[in-house]
């Protein structure tokens, strides 16, 4: 017993690892991909081409609430209301031009900060570097779809979650509504899942369909 209960804190651990390498590699990549884009290719690409390619920032400010989903291994239903703020960067090309689904990539830094308010409060803080691709389908409307994956800290507890800092991955759509050249309010909804990737025994998980309303700033 001795020997399985050893193996299972080393699976547990190196999940951890694995997740957490992954997820700090997704946030360098969000810190360094302007940088690299704004390098200077020389002859590789002209100049032009390179004004084409730059990167406009972005700073946004949302907020929303959860409803909990039993599902994936969730067998209770926990209802929170968060708000979030993101920096990140567009970049200025369109990729897929000939298509209808021809669109915008953009790399997102995000902080959200809130609550758990049933069954019972706790509070939640999380970070993630997200990716976003907006369609430029219409002048005006633009939908858009993204995911993310994530750290999250919370004292949410058992038995859905054994412990204070977990792991969060989640994927969403929505829909911004361009007011002016750098505003742009939004909606959108988000399918959350956060659990600790076996850190501790206790580890149901907590999923939540997230639905949001915020507004865009583009500079």
């Amino acid at each position: 017993m001795n020997r399985l209960s050893d193996q299972f804190l080393l699976v547990g651990w190196a999940r951890r690892a694995l997740v957490g390498v992954g997820v700090l590699s997704l946030d360098l990549l969000a810190m360094q991909l302007p940088a690299m884009a704004s390098e200077n290719f020389g002859e590789v690409v002209s100049q032009s081409s390179a004004m084409e390619e730059s990167w406009t920032e972005e700073v946004g400010v949302s907020l929303g609430g959860g409803l909990g989903m039993k599902v994936f291994g969730s067998d209770l239903d926990h209802h929170f209301a968060l708000s979030k703020i993101h920096y990140g960067w567009n970049r200025n090309r369109t990729y897929f031009n000939d298509f209808w689904f021809r669109g915008e990539l953009g790399v997102l830094n995000e902080f959200m900060v809130g609550g758990q308010f049933d069954p019972e409060g706790a509070y939640v803080l999380g970070l993630t570097p997200v990716l976003r691709y907006r369609f430029n389908c219409w002048e005006r409307l633009r939908p858009f779809v993204e995911g993310a994956a994530g750290i999250m800290l919370t004292d949410v507890g058992t038995p859905s979650l054994g412990s204070v800092f977990e792991f969060y991955q989640q994927a969403g759509l929505g829909l911004e509504w361009k007011q002016s050249e750098a505003l742009s309010l939004a909606i959108q909804s988000r399918f959350v899942h956060v659990s600790n990737a076996g850190i501790t025994r206790s580890n149901r998980g907590i999923n939540n369909l997230f639905f949001f309303i915020g507004a865009n700033w583009a500079f």
